[in-house]
């Protein structure tokens, strides 16, 4: 076993001690630099406080009329400039609302303040309301059966007036289309022997393409107008 001398071993000691130091200097440090840290972000939580502050304060002054930048200086009574600066003072300019602004303003927060008495629609804006009133007025109120019952004894049942028609039904829809189809004139089915008649075209289609297994086809010529009727037609299977 070596034995070292005894300088070696004081100098050794001297190194461990310098390196007790420098550790301990980092950790203080290290410390130090945590605290800053701390320091500085309540520092910056405080001065977005203070911005916050005079945001308001700026909007306060806004609305009251007064600019941002002036700067309220002490007034002087011994001198004139108080005068002249009343005189030179810009007044902040009232909005003059309409008389029926406040009435207006509550009918627009409350919702569905238009009525209609004939079928009891309600409606926010007026101009719709009174578009509804005027194609309200012209046609009758469209209720189901069950309705009709239930807020009558009987059912209305509306007839049609025209000469060898016996139809009638309760049901308002089904009585506008079968006044409107007296307009129509009857289509007659193209293929012999058969004797259907309709006066909806697209029934008359249906018919051709399941009782007869043909669809109607159209071949286009340049010699012919291009609108649809005008062209020649002509029967294809399915």
């Amino acid at each position: 076993m070596d034995i070292k001398p005894l300088h070696l071993i004081q100098q050794l000691k001297k190194e461990v001690e310098s390196l007790k130091d420098k550790c301990n200097f980092y950790e203080s440090k290290q410390q130090q630099d945590g605290l800053t840290i701390r320091k500085l972000e309540f520092e910056l939580q405080q001065v977005q406080k203070i911005n916050k502050e005079l945001e308001k304060e700026n909007l306060r002054l806004r609305l009251n009329g007064v600019a941002q930048n002036d700067q309220f200086d002490p007034v002087n009574l011994d001198s004139d400039e108080e005068e002249e600066n009343e005189e030179n003072m810009e007044v902040p300019q009232l909005i003059e609302l309409p008389p029926n602004y406040v009435h207006q303003m509550q009918q627009r927060t409350s919702k569905n303040f238009h009525k209609c008495l004939t079928c009891g629609r309600e409606y926010e804006r007026s101009k719709c309301f009174f578009n509804h009133i005027q194609k309200c007025q012209q046609t009758p109120k469209v209720m189901s059966n069950n309705q009709i019952n239930s807020t009558t004894n009987e059912a209305t049942t509306y007839r049609c007036n025209e000469p060898n028609c016996i139809f009638s039904t309760t049901h308002i829809p089904s009585f506008k289309r079968h006044m409107h189809s007296h307009g129509k004139d009857e289509i007659l089915c193209e293929f012999e022997g058969c004797s259907y008649t309709s006066k909806s075209y697209k029934r008359y289609q249906n018919h051709i393409r399941k009782n007869h297994g043909m669809v109607r086809s159209y071949n286009h010529d340049d010699t012919v107008s291009n609108v649809f009727n005008s062209r020649p037609q002509y029967f294809v299977p399915v």
